[in-house]
């Protein structure tokens, strides 16, 4: 009698460490199956090194070996926020942007940038500044087509070899004076910045 309770006890500890396992093994499957969808790319990862790039569909990437980062090869549209400038006859100017770019090559734009968007913004602000910096008060008012064609031919090149994105447009939203400082006028910022009194 006693001999037969411990069988059914061994038989029915032996069984729950089956279906235990049975239930791991189905939660581990589960846990290493990645959907790629039709917009995005993959990059499988393991030990930090790209080792595949994966096209869109269902691939079993085993779960704490390899991990998979998704990017998203649509076109993104970036603000580059208004920010003040100084042209090259030293008046201050309000000037903001928008940059539509998409990822070209996934494996840089995740292994050669932390953050492509934060990238591509900085690097047209700074190259914004400068163009504006070469132009006049004048020129930079009215040449607006001109400073998005200039700008798009300087980023174009840089984003493309060096992080993976393609710049498909950058448009200048508007280049208009800095409201005056408290105090001044407009034709008092204008004065002060051509040397006069």
């Amino acid at each position: 009698m006693v001999n037969r309770n411990m069988d059914s006890a061994t038989t029915l500890c032996i069984s729950a460490m089956i279906v235990a396992s049975i239930i791991t093994v189905m939660l581990y499957a589960l846990a290493s199956v990645r959907r790629i969808n039709p917009w995005e790319r993959g990059i499988k990862m393991v030990g930090g090194k790209c080792v595949a790039i994966l096209d869109p569909g269902i691939y079993f990437i085993p779960a704490g070996i390899a991990k998979v980062v998704r990017v998203d090869m649509r076109t993104q549209t970036i603000r580059v926020p208004k920010q003040r400038c100084l042209t090259r006859d030293g008046v201050p100017v309000v000037v903001d942007a928008v940059v539509y770019a998409r990822v070209a090559d996934p494996k840089k734009a995740v292994m050669e940038v932390p953050d492509w968007k934060l990238v591509v913004k900085n690097f047209v602000l700074v190259m914004l500044r400068a163009l504006i910096g070469e132009r006049s008060l004048a020129d930079a008012l009215r040449r607006g087509s001109f400073i998005d064609e200039k700008l798009k031919e300087i980023t174009c090149s840089t984003s493309r070899e060096e992080w993976g994105v393609e710049i498909t447009n950058i448009k200048v939203n508007e280049v208009v004076p800095a409201p005056p400082e408290e105090g001044k006028t407009v034709a008092q910022i204008v004065i002060g910045a051509k040397g006069g009194v």
